[in-house]
Formats: structure tokens, C-alpha cells, sequence
């Protein structure tokens, strides 16, 4: 049986083309036969159909099917129809159908030059009665009436092709492959692939109105000196802060931004390299800049605070600030949740005993959805992050440690064909670095900071991802959650995105990976 597109008629098909679909459909498996294709490269017309298009070894062959008794008045032609009404059709079915065999000729040959060699050609088919015309606009030999009706399929296919051998002189015959490609430019199926583009674009909308108690903050920063806000990732500290350090500017004070990671900090640098009253440093840079630039500022802003030891980082901020940490201005944004890798005194406690600050709460996620909260609490070991809005669900896949690069590899794919571009996406492991960038992934993911290619995707080790964020993120190298840095290391990273997380693991963390969902599941039923 022929290989029938669509599998059936259409519903308003006539009986003629129904009779001639039931007939074409005996054809051997080596055949495809399209019903009512559709054209938009006709070269005269912005839509055409062609009835049936058969495609074979013998060629190609486009037939236009007219039922009822069709004739030829003063140069018209007419079809009356079984109710008696009649129709006017114009030039008629040898013109329609031509017209729509040159176009379709044309852009099958310019994808397939071998088409040149094929046997391409038209017929019409008046099942219903007898076409007497030959005439210099139509050949009795190109047409099938109801002389021929017990004529089969495999012989009318041998009729067009030895008519169309003669007229054009062309005697190739296609191989299956040729057949196939054929039939996928004419009329390929179309996968469906599901946008993601939409669903971001919702994503970022309630994100962006999700900043109450962001404006809360700014609204405090007004009238108070001194304040320590505290909130989970994703909370917008990071996003305060840089407004915090815009008010600043505009009552025409010099402000000193500091943060642990070298990559937020080149970031926040980048917004202000144009404005002399505006310094940005990481921690490890801070030291050596005091010591170069013994300046004061007028406010200080730290990001990230958990992470700062205090020793001298303290003494050499409070000689910086103007009146020191007593009695200056400054803002410290601060996650309780990471505050797991110091057991001596950290910098947040110091800055408490001496500033004596108001202290104020960010209470949940506005940066990415509740599915990526909640497994970052999961991972992270924390309670449940509040706050965030509806999103995708987080996607975990376990696979052997050696199909591990080549499913990052399919699922930088499939995000891709879904609609996401490659700087929208970052490759995040907390193990391995190098090995992130070779093998099957190779070409396909550069280093955070290094290349700047936007057409392939960033990789960065999970210890360089603060003030790093992506729609999508795919987090990479979990090798355990049992110690107090891996779990700090997976709640930061996986707190990077805002829209898709991904967890690509070996298949060994599965039980890990349940437990911790677990505990996270009795911790909230226990608060």
C-alpha cells in the first residue's frame, strides 16, 4: 500500500477525488501519494492546491481531479455538477494544474539538483465523464476519463511517465532516498517543539512586579544610617544594593561596593565605570587597594557578607569608611542560608557589635520561581525558601558517570531547539572544570569570562557564580551532599537561575538527591 498523506481524505473531498484516493492508495509502499497539497511558492499565486501528487521511481506526477460532466464553452470551462448546478472554472483544470507543476518544478530543483533528470509531469482525471479535447491547450494524451476508469494505478503512473519521457525527454528513475526527500520538501512532518520563549517572558514579567519588599528596603535606606538586610538567594539583595549605590550617587556621596565573588564584582564595575564617586572591589582585591587608595568613602555597601571572615578585613573597612563602622553609613546584604563554611567569627557579627544597625528581612525569592527554590533549599540543606512565583519544574536526570558530557550535551541542544540562545544558558559543576570543556563539549561550552562568544554557552565552576545569573541554568558535578561547602555550592549555584534548572547527576546520587528532598519536606513540617 502507498504511503497516503493524509492517511485519509479530507471531509469535503469530493466523490472524485475520494474514487481516486481509494485507487492511488493500491500503489506499492514505494510510492507516496499527498492529497490536497497546498502551495505558497506559486509563482503567480499567493495559495494553490494541488489535488493529488504522486511520487515515485517512475518521477513525480501532479493530477487535478474535476468531477461531474466538465466541458468547454467560448473558451471557458464549465463543470455541472451532480445537483445540476453548474460552475465555472475559469481557464480550467489543464492551466490550474500546469501552472502548479512549473512552480513546484522550479522549487524542487533549486533544493535537489538531480531533479533536473526526473520525470515530472501533470495529469487531469474526469472520472465522471468523457473529456473529448485535444487542442493547442490540451492533450487528449495527458488526460484520464471515464473511457479509462478500470485503468489501475500502477498503470496510470506507467502512462504519465512514458507521456512526460516523450515531451521532455527525461528518463531518470528516483531511489528511495531521492522519493523520501522529495516528499519531506514537499510536505515534511512538522515536530512539535514546545517555546519555551512565552513561558520565560511570563517568568520575567511577575518577577519584575514582584519587588515589594525590595521598595520597603529602599524606602528604610532613607532614614537610616546603618542597615543589615538579610534574605535568601534570590531575594533581590543584589538588585538593592545597585540601587542603593545609585541613591548614593545622586545625593553626590563617594560610595565603596564590596563582595566576595570576582565575577559580581567585574560585573557591579562594569555599571560604573564612568562615575569617579563609585569604587568596586572582591574581597581579595580589598586589601591591596586600600593600601594603593587610602581614600574614605562617604557610604560602604558590602554584598555577600556571610562569606567575609573578619580579621583585617574589618579594621581596613572601618578606616575607609568616613566615621567608621560606628558611626558611618553602610548597607550589609547578607544570606543567612550560606552562613555555613566560618566557624570563627565572621565580619556580619563585628559589624552588629559595633554599628548597632536596623535590621531588616527579605523574606523570599523574586529572582527565580518556587520549583527552583525549593530544590535549592533541598540541595543547600536550609529551609524552604519562601516567596518566588509559579515556573517549569526543575528537571533531574541521572545518568552513568560516562554518558554524563553527552546528556549535557543533548539537553544544551533541546534547550536550544526550544527557543533559548546560548547566553541564556550556563553550564555550572562544582567538580571537574576542565572537563566541562572538552570531550563531546568541546566547541560547545568557553569559560565564564574568558571567551566572549555569545553563540556558545558559559560554563563556570559553582565557586564563581555570585552576581551570576541565566534563565537557564544546568548544574553539573555533585559528587555528594554530606559536607557543609558541596551543600553551600549547589544552593548558590542552582540559585543562578531564574527560569529552567537542570540537574544532570551520576546515577549514584539518586538516593542522596531523594534524601534531601525528604529532610527538606520534614524541616518544613516541623517550623
Amino acid at each position: 500500500m502507498a504511503v497516503l498523506i493524509p492517511p485519509k481524505p479530507a471531509h469535503d473531498s469530493s466523490n472524485a477525488e475520494n474514487w481516486l484516493f481509494r485507487k492511488l492508495s493500491q500503489l506499492s509502499d514505494e510510492y507516496c501519494v499527498l492529497h490536497s497539497l497546498g502551495s505558497m511558492r506559486h509563482d503567480h499565486k499567493s495559495w494553490s492546491e494541488i489535488d493529488f501528487t504522486v511520487i515515485g521511481p517512475e518521477g513525480v506526477f501532479f493530477i487535478e481531479v474535476k468531477g461531474g460532466t466538465v466541458g468547454r464553452k467560448n473558451g471557458e470551462w464549465i463543470v455541472t455538477r451532480g445537483d445540476g448546478k453548474e460552475e465555472k472554472l475559469g481557464r480550467g483544470p489543464f492551466f490550474q494544474v500546469g501552472g502548479a507543476e512549473a512552480s513546484t518544478r522550479r522549487f524542487l530543483q533549486d533544493r535537489h539538483p538531480w531533479v533536473h533528470e526526473a520525470v515530472l509531469g501533470y495529469w487531469v482525471v474526469t472520472p465522471d465523464c468523457v473529456l473529448n479535447v485535444d487542442d493547442l491547450g490540451a492533450d487528449s494524451n495527458a488526460l484520464y476519463d471515464a473511457r479509462n476508469v478500470n485503468i489501475g494505478a500502477k498503470e496510470l503512473v506507467k502512462n504519465m511517465r512514458e507521456y512526460w519521457i516523450r515531451r521532455k525527454d527525461k528518463n531518470s528513475v528516483l531511489s528511495a532516498e531521492q522519493v523520501k526527500a522529495i516528499q519531506t520538501s514537499l510536505c515534511a512532518d512538522v515536530p512539535m517543539v514546545k517555546s519555551i520563549r512565552k513561558e520565560v517572558s511570563e517568568v520575567e514579567e511577575k518577577i519584575h512586579a514582584a519587588t515589594i519588599e525590595q521598595e520597603r528596603i529602599l524606602s528604610a535606606a532613607q532614614s537610616n544610617m546603618r542597615l543589615l538586610i538579610t534574605g535568601p538567594a534570590g531575594s533581590g539583595k543584589s538588585t538593592v544594593a545597585v540601587h542603593e549605590i545609585n541613591r548614593q550617587v545622586e545625593l553626590g556621596n563617594s560610595v565603596l561596593f564590596v563582595c566576595s565573588s570576582a565575577n559580581m564584582s567585574k560585573k557591579i564595575r562594569s555599571q560604573y565605570v564612568e562615575i569617579p564617586n563609585v569604587d568596586v572591589y572582591s574581597t581579595s582585591d580589598l586589601i591591596d587597594a586600600s593600601k594603593a587608595n587610602p581614600k574614605k568613602y562617604d557610604a560602604l555597601i558590602i554584598d555577600e557578607a556571610q562569606d567575609f571572615k573578619s580579621d583585617e578585613v574589618y579594621e581596613v573597612l572601618d578606616q575607609m569608611l568616613l566615621n567608621g563602622v560606628s558611626n558611618g553609613t553602610w548597607r550589609m546584604f547578607s544570606d543567612p542560608f550560606q552562613s555555613v563554611l566560618f566557624d570563627e567569627r565572621g565580619l556580619q557579627t563585628d559589624f552588629l557589635d559595633s554599628g548597632n544597625p536596623s535590621v531588616m528581612n527579605l523574606h523570599g525569592s523574586v529572582r527565580t520561581t518556587k520549583q527552583i527554590a525549593g530544590t535549592a533549599s533541598a540541595l543547600g540543606y536550609v529551609n524552604q525558601i519562601g516567596g518566588g512565583i509559579h515556573g517549569p519544574e526543575v528537571e533531574i536526570l541521572y545518568v552513568s558517570s560516562e554518558d554524563i558530557r553527552r546528556k549535557v550535551k543533548e539537553k544544551l541542544g533541546r534547550l536550544a531547539d526550544e527557543g533559548l540562545l546560548a547566553d541564556e544558558i550556563m553550564l555550572v559543576s562544582l567538580t571537574e572544570d576542565p572537563f566541562w570543556l572538552s570531550g563531546e563539549l568541546e566547541g560547545i561550552t568557553q569559560e565564564y569570562g574568558v571567551s566572549k562568544s555569545r553563540k556558545i554557552v558559559n560554563y563556570s565552576a559553582a565557586n564563581n557564580v555570585k552576581g551570576l545569573e541565566s534563565i537557564a541554568v544546568i548544574l553539573v558535578g555533585i559528587a555528594e551532599l554530606e559536607s557543609a561547602w558541596t551543600r553551600q555550592q549547589a544552593y548558590i549555584a542552582s540559585t543562578r537561575a531564574s527560569t529552567y534548572l537542570t540537574l544532570i547527576l551520576d546515577e549514584g546520587m539518586r538516593s542522596e538527591v531523594q534524601d534531601a528532598y525528604i529532610a527538606l519536606a520534614e524541616r518544613h513540617s516541623l517550623r
